[in-house]
């Protein structure tokens, strides 16, 4: 077992620790390392156990998403759409190498962000 210290926002976490602090209350888990996002906002604490909210992750996902990555993904989309009438081999190919980009930097984004806010 150990000992964690969540901060709550109602049943919402919104903080972990491990060392006891003002505001904060012990959880004792089997578990040594908690799941990426647990500080995110949209993991709830229910009866001494953790539990993702899908919902509330979704929407917090959506709050965060960046400036014009909607555009981006649906000018891609289009791009993808189209391809298959009007684009030669190498210019499928360079569609795809944006999209794949793209899905990079979100993925790289969200790796950084769960290093920045993860707890061990």
């Amino acid at each position: 077992m150990k000992d964690f210290y969540f901060m709550l926002n109602g049943d919402i976490i919104v903080d972990v620790i491990e060392y006891p602090a003002d505001g904060y209350v012990k959880v004792s888990l089997n578990q040594t390392h908690l799941p990426p996002g647990i500080n995110a906002g949209y993991y709830r604490l229910q009866n001494g156990a953790y539990m993702i909210d899908a919902d509330l992750k979704d929407q917090i996902d959506a709050q965060n998403r960046p400036p014009g990555v909607d555009e981006l993904e649906q000018t891609l989309a289009e791009v993808l759409f189209y391809s298959n009438v009007a684009l030669d081999e190498a210019q499928k190919t360079q569609a795809l190498s944006l999209i794949n980009d793209a899905q990079s930097i979100a993925d790289l984004k969200s790796r950084i962000e769960t290093l920045e806010g993860g707890v061990s």
